[in-house]
């Protein structure tokens, strides 16, 4: 999202820095000079916040040549919102929003109600375009093209970077409710549960897929989603109950299947799932030996043995599904997440400066993985998901309780209290 949003992200630093020097004067060169602008440019910069700040009364702004600039904001969580707000009224989202919508009719229609050049919003998809190569999907004229798997993938990535959860942007489609309603309705026959974060993010992704199986996208035959869903009861719930709810919209197999891998590609809730119910998940992945339970086995027996970990079952069972749930989602976002997120270098960072050793045995550990199954590839996303989804961490044996760094997918990182002994 960087490269995308290169003048927004520039925008969110100075409107950070005002948040934290509000209700005092500030000198304008001193500010261009702090963030390497000029002058001029970063009086447009203030001016422009300003008029967003006007709109929804978040931030006042006040600029006066003798003494500088006053900033004063209404409330302490306005920041966050602005935010928001920067994104949200940027071409670039307007530009991907519209994509999605299917709602651009010709790039000049488009230039023309957002007041701007056609000039300008080709090179924004030119900029976009850089930042797509290599993930076999395109923007052309006024659609977006190519593997829908990953299509998919890059709206859910760059929607969920804006909104991380806090805002629904699919309304004008598809009611959140309806979503979860549907979702909720599976689970509950299934005793699946998931965690927080990852319900967010299921409904997403759902949200997308209906809406581009809505404008007759389908996700194109996968193997690994074939394989996952055969003879799977859990897979014949999902189907019952999507099929139920949207009787009179497309119903390919296809989609079923992707429906399916996506709601297995997103942690579990390990306190309130049944005990029964994740030794049948495990027993099931097990059986069916896909692609990913044989790598998350392979990197579980590793780690067992590398560390010499006695652990009770529940969460030796916790570790092989997160493993395969880690390995699902990489292969479900592929290397879209370099399009928005620092969340696996910034876990790498701070496993590397905080615990050194575990993070050159994880290094070993998973070059020696891709070495064992180098007929298929496994690509650097699955390296980094497998690393910010779990790295188990027990500092003494003797501890009451274990804990598990997870990723918020491209949100914060967390270390998140699992269970006791």
């Amino acid at each position: 999202m960087i490269e995308i949003h290169k003048q927004e992200i520039l925008e969110i630093k100075v409107l950070q820095f005002l948040h934290k020097n509000q209700n005092k004067w500030l000198k304008l060169k001193r500010m261009a000079d702090y963030f390497d602008v000029s002058p001029p440019k970063m009086s447009k910069i203030l001016k422009g916040l300003s008029i967003l700040g006007s709109e929804n009364q978040h931030i006042a702004i006040e600029i006066i040549a003798s003494k500088g600039i006053y900033v004063t904001f209404s409330r302490n969580k306005d920041f966050l919102e602005l935010c928001e707000y920067i994104y949200k009224n940027s071409l670039p989202y307007k530009l991907i929003y519209a994509l999605l919508n299917e709602s651009i009719r010709d790039l000049g229609e488009f230039a023309d109600s957002n007041y701007i050049s056609v000039a300008s919003v080709r090179r924004v998809i030119s900029r976009i375009n850089n930042v797509l190569k290599g993930k076999n999907i395109t923007i052309v004229k006024n659609k977006i093209i190519g593997s829908e798997i990953n299509i998919r993938a890059f709206f859910f990535c760059y929607f969920w970077e804006i909104h991380k959860g806090y805002e629904w942007p699919f309304d004008s489609q598809i009611k959140k409710d309806t979503i979860i309603r549907i979702h909720e309705k599976a689970y509950v026959k299934s005793g699946v549960l998931l965690n927080l974060s990852s319900y967010e993010q299921v409904y997403y992704l759902l949200a997308i897929s209906f809406i581009r199986s809505k404008q007759k996208m389908y996700v194109e035959s996968d193997a690994e989603f074939e394989n996952l869903s055969a003879n799977n009861p859990l897979f014949n719930i999902m189907r019952e109950v999507w099929s139920e709810t949207f009787w009179n919209h497309p119903q390919y197999e296809t989609e079923f299947q992707y429906i399916f891998f996506v709601g297995c590609s997103f942690s579990l809730d390990y306190k309130r799932t049944d005990k029964e119910i994740i030794k049948n998940l495990v027993d099931m992945y097990s059986k069916k030996k896909t692609f990913f339970s044989s790598v998350a086995y392979s990197t579980i027996k590793k780690i067992k043995l590398g560390e010499s970990l006695s652990v009770p079952f529940e969460i030796d069972n916790m570790l092989f599904l997160e493993a395969i749930i880690g390995y699902h989602k990489a292969y479900l976002l592929g290397d879209m997440v370099s399009i928005v997120g620092l969340e696996y270098s910034y876990f790498k960072n701070c496993l590397a400066k905080s615990y050194p050793d575990y993070y050159l045995k994880s290094i070993d550990l998973l070059n020696n993985t891709i070495q064992e199954f180098e007929k298929r590839e496994v690509n650097e996303a699955f390296i980094h998901e497998l690393q910010a989804s779990w790295w188990l961490k027990l500092k003494e044996q003797n501890k009451k309780q274990l804990n598990l760094m997870i990723s918020l997918s491209n949100g914060p990182i967390v270390e998140k209290y699992v269970l006791k002994k």
